[in-house]
């Protein structure tokens, strides 16, 4: 009886473990066409950057980031 409880045990560890690497590859695969630069005047991101002053729209085709300065926040706020 205990190996039956072992085999069991296994396989469902080996079925986590199978979901767990294709949510990840999932994720790598949605993140990989993120741009590193602002759609409208090329700024570049970079890590100093403060992440939550950029604008990121993602459509069904692509992805668009701009920076803080080109942001549509900060247009509707000058309207």
């Amino acid at each position: 009886m205990s190996s039956f409880n072992r085999a069991f045990k296994r396989r469902k560890e080996v079925k986590k473990r199978k979901a767990l690497k294709k949510g990840l590859q999932h994720v790598l695969n949605a993140t990989a066409g993120i741009p590193t630069s602002c759609t409208l005047c090329e700024e570049t991101f970079t890590q100093e950057s403060d992440p939550n002053e950029w604008f990121m729209n993602i459509q069904e085709s692509k992805i668009i980031l701009t920076c803080p300065d080109c942001s549509p926040k900060k247009e509707n706020l000058m309207l």
